[in-house]
């Protein structure tokens, strides 16, 4: 039978062998985290490095784009749809980027339009979106933090209040679309995200729930869920809590996905992030926690907030164009 001191010593060897495992495993999960860090910041600045050629390469497209017509408020694009499409964008400092944004948009649906026009059945499997109601740039007018839900609930509203818009594409302003991208070729049977194939993010989206970016969706079914929320701001989770929206109304084809468009149909490239608003971390750690409620399966945070407890007043509304509106709000 073992003495007392040599079970103590058995005990002190298996100790410094347990500290000595926890160290490594210690070491071995600091040294990945450092690779996943230093992978993140070489991907970003690989991001931010195309953005800023993606800015140039537009720029220098625009210009020539710029020549081109306006798109028709009036007349429609293709025959046996009364649908009509409004492009909402959520709006702060960002005149770099808006100043390609729209010109590369009008390149985009004209030429989607024409293509729908001349081989209808091979373009569209359902029924197209042939009228447009206009770009609506709604733009917050205070130096409160960025309230992007808010900014689309607004443009929402006004588009199919004053200018009947019945589909509507919510679209960050720092996104351009490819061109399979498809905004009027189809009515979207369920709120659809265009962009899951954004250069920012590998080509493929961050995590299975993203909703950001460019969404593409019925006033009816918009108006299903109330819209946005309007109490996220500080720039971050209003998609988040978008989705979930989306899905206690069972309007989502996989409960635990957002509803994409095909592969190849969904390829954006963004501009460059130096523009964008920063983000106020307080707000957006609040936002995240009420996710975490979200996903916890309490819906309490989405009553009584969204479209239908909506309040703003208009300080500014200019034409930037003939099919273009510059909103201020606060």
């Amino acid at each position: 039978m073992p003495s007392i001191v040599v079970l103590h010593r058995r005990r002190i060897v298996v100790c410094v062998l347990l500290v000595l495992a926890l160290l490594g495993a210690c070491y071995g999960l600091q040294s990945w985290w450092m690779i996943q860090q230093e992978e993140h910041t070489r991907c970003h600045r690989h991001s931010e490095g195309l953005s800023e050629l993606m800015q140039k390469f537009a720029e220098h497209i625009v210009r020539l784009e710029n020549a081109a017509p306006i798109l028709s408020t009036t007349a429609p694009f293709c025959p046996n749809s009364e649908a009509r499409l409004a492009v909402i964008v959520p709006f702060r400092k960002r005149d770099e980027h808006l100043r390609v944004f729209l010109p590369w948009m009008r390149h985009h649906l004209r030429n989607e339009w024409h293509r729908i026009s001349e081989n209808p059945d091979k373009v569209s499997n359902g029924t197209p979106i042939c009228r447009f109601a206009g770009f609506l740039v709604i733009e917050q007018g205070d130096d409160a933090p960025f309230n992007r839900g808010r900014l689309l609930n607004i443009g929402a509203q006004l588009a199919h209040e004053q200018l009947d818009a019945s589909v509507l594409a919510f679209h960050d302003v720092d996104m351009l679309p490819t061109d399979a991208v498809q905004y009027v070729s189809n009515i979207p049977a369920k709120p659809t995200q265009l962009s899951a194939e954004l250069d920012r993010f590998g080509f493929e989206p961050p995590y299975p729930k993203y909703a950001g970016g460019v969404v593409l969706t019925t006033y009816e079914d918009y108006a299903k869920v109330d819209g946005f929320s309007n109490t996220f701001s500080g720039w971050g989770s209003e998609d988040d809590d978008y989705f979930y929206r989306l899905r206690v109304n069972g309007l989502l084809r996989d409960p635990e996905a957002m509803n994409r468009a095909a592969p190849g149909q969904g390829v954006f490239f963004s501009l460059p992030e130096k523009f964008h608003t920063t983000r106020d971390m307080e707000n957006f750690r609040t936002g995240e926690r009420r996710i975490t409620q979200l996903e916890r399966g309490d819906t309490s945070s989405l009553q009584n907030d969204g479209l239908s407890t909506l309040k703003y007043s208009v300080a500014h509304n200019e034409m930037l164009a003939g099919d273009a509106h510059l909103i201020r709000v606060v």
